[in-house]
Formats: structure tokens, C-alpha cells, sequence
């Protein structure tokens, strides 16, 4: 799951700086001697649709001025200037290309306005990524709980304290991973994560005896050697693993 969360990090981030390229390339046509207002006209139009979506949910503070840069009842505005920079069909083909100065440097300035607050983004979003991640990794966390429950429910305590206890690991992994914490050892436990994020001052005691509690009896369902499970020790896991996840991030 937390390989899950950095590609769906890696994803998003992707996307954005392929439309922060986009639109670098969009304003490099449009300072370009050579019919600068013909070749932006042709992608602008797609980038603003897709723009708009990334700066209302990662700066929704700045959407509205964003939107304005496209258009607004009062004073210049991108849409107005490449409406006025429209020809007529029939036209001769170099007057497509033709734009006052003047206009010319309102839109440019317009439109840098415009990819500076998407650029901004890039900054802010890094933020936001996390807290799409842990969304996601809440929903899954719950499904496997949700599993853990029903296996334990039919009688497979073992297998159901397992899987509670590999959502319990990969969650401290994860905080581990936020925190910047490293990991020395090559295939940390839960012990290992609990004794770091207790270090690093993550967690505090009372926490960090918790998870202790919740990785003894882990290791009980994953021992085969060991006394069985009992029912309410598993039940006790499963729902210690829940209070972990949605207290400690």
C-alpha cells in the first residue's frame, strides 16, 4: 500500500508538471516572432480546461483570480484578446498572424500571470499530495480491516491477525516515510518502526507501548508454534490497528 501511495504521488505529480511544460511551450510560441497568436490559440484553449481542475483543488484561493486571467466582464482579458485577434474567413493568411503590439504584450502578460499561479502550485501541491495519499491508504486500511474482521468472524484468528498486523506495519511505514525517518535495517518490523518513531518523537509513550502491545500479538498470529489467538485478543489487534491509523499520521 505505501508502494501504492508514491506511485499515485508520482502520478499526480506527473501530470502536473507535464501541464506546467505545456504551458511554458504555449508562452514560448506566444513571444515567437513567427504567428505567436495562431499557434497559442490552438493549445491554450485545452490547457485552461485541464489548468483549471489542478488550481481549484490544489489553490482554491487563487482559482478565481486564475479564471479572471481568462475572462472578466471589465478590462482585458485572454479570451477577449484572442477574440479581437480573430479574422474572418476568406482572409488572407498573414493577417491571421497579425496582432497590435500593444495587445499583444496584454496578452502575454495576462497569460504569464496565469501559468505563474499553475506554477505556484507545484509548491503547494507537495503538501496536498500527502493528504491524498492518506485518504487513499485510509479507505484501503479500512477494507483490510474490514477483512480481518470477517476472517476472524468464521474462525481464522491467525489469518486474521495477520492481516491486521501487516496494515498496522505498513502504516508506521508510511509515517516513517513522511517524517523522513530512515530505516537502517533492510526489513524493519513493527518493533523497529515503533522504537525509531519514538525516537524521532512522533509518538509518545503511551503510544509507542500500544504499538508494542499490538506487534506482541501480531507475532502470536504469525508463529505457528505459539499458544492459539484468542478471539478477544484479536478482536483487541484489529481494533488497536484502527485507533493506530487515525491517530498517528
Amino acid at each position: 500500500m505505501v508502494d501504492h501511495n508514491v506511485n499515485l504521488r508520482n502520478s499526480i505529480s506527473n501530470e502536473l508538471d507535464r501541464l506546467v511544460e505545456t504551458g511554458t511551450q504555449l508562452a514560448s510560441a506566444l513571444r515567437s516572432v513567427e504567428g505567436p497568436v495562431e499557434t497559442f490559440r490552438e493549445g491554450y484553449e485545452e490547457w485552461y480546461s485541464e489548468a483549471c481542475h489542478v488550481v481549484r483543488d490544489v489553490m482554491p484561493l487563487r482559482f478565481e483570480d486564475f479564471q479572471h486571467y481568462y475572462y472578466r466582464e471589465k478590462g482585458d482579458s485572454i479570451q477577449k484578446l484572442l477574440g479581437e485577434a480573430s479574422i474572418p474567413m476568406n482572409s488572407p493568411l498573414q493577417d491571421l498572424m497579425d496582432m497590435a503590439p500593444k495587445q499583444h504584450d496584454k496578452l502575454l502578460s495576462l497569460y504569464t500571470s496565469q501559468l505563474g499561479i499553475l506554477r505556484a502550485t507545484m509548491t503547494a501541491i507537495n503538501g496536498r499530495l500527502f493528504e491524498i495519499a492518506e485518504m487513499v491508504q485510509a479507505d484501503l486500511f479500512d477494507n483490510e480491516l474490514d477483512a480481518a474482521t470477517h476472517l476472524a468472524e468464521n474462525g481464522y484468528l491467525r489469518a486474521a491477525g495477520a492481516v491486521a498486523g501487516v496494515v498496522l506495519e505498513t502504516h508506521l511505514k508510511s509515517v516513517a516515510i513522511k517524517y523522513k525517518i530512515t530505516i537502517a535495517k533492510k526489513n524493519p518490523t513493527i518493533n523497529v518502526y515503533n522504537v525509531e518513531l519514538k525516537k524521532n518523537s512522533v509518538i509518545d509513550q503511551a503510544q509507542s507501548r500500544h504499538i508494542e502491545m499490538l506487534g506482541d500479538l501480531r507475532n502470536k498470529c504469525d508463529h505457528a508454534h505459539r499458544e492459539d489467538p484468542t478471539t478477544e485478543e484479536i478482536k483487541d489487534l484489529i481494533s488497536g490497528v484502527d485507533k493506530v491509523i487515525k491517530s498517528i499520521y
